[in-house]
């Protein structure tokens, strides 16, 4: 039987994952489970001309990969099928942040940068911050909550 009390990471507090149906982009790919370590197969994808790869989640492999087309398929394929302003101030503020840092920002930082809340920036994206803005956004998935 699976606790449904949050993990304990470090000093953030992780939610237990979501049961998500698999993506379009992880169809025909299979993930292994070896000694409770994560193993899977990269996903490589075609953007005009470029091999594009991602992980079984659909994130990045290669921050500097990142474009606006890509940023786009991949919010169609989210259900968002346009990106309003908002969107865009988020996913922005994400990327200069991690390019200067080396780090997604904390939650404060994250609130000040974009001057939205927590639940706006929630709400905006199907997946919240973690699996849909920084997923967007080009961020490499978050070890530390997985």
């Amino acid at each position: 039987m699976q606790s449904i009390m949050p993990r304990v990471s470090g000093s953030a507090i992780c939610r237990p994952p979501l049961k998500r149906s698999r993506r379009l982009w992880l169809q025909n790919h299979e993930v292994l489970m070896t000694g409770g370590m994560m193993d899977y197969t990269p996903i490589v994808r075609i953007f005009g001309q470029r091999q594009v790869v991602f992980d079984a989640e659909g994130f990045l492999h290669d921050f500097s990969e990142w474009s606006d087309e890509i940023c786009s398929v991949l919010a169609a394929e989210a259900g968002l099928l346009e990106l309003s302003g908002k969107h865009w101030q988020a996913i922005r503020f994400l990327r200069e942040f991690y390019a200067a840092n080396g780090r997604a920002p904390l939650n404060s930082q994250l609130r000040k940068g974009t001057e939205m809340s927590l639940l706006e920036l929630e709400a905006l994206f199907p997946g919240g911050i973690r699996n849909g803005a920084r997923r967007l956004a080009g961020l490499p998935n978050p070890t530390t909550c997985s």
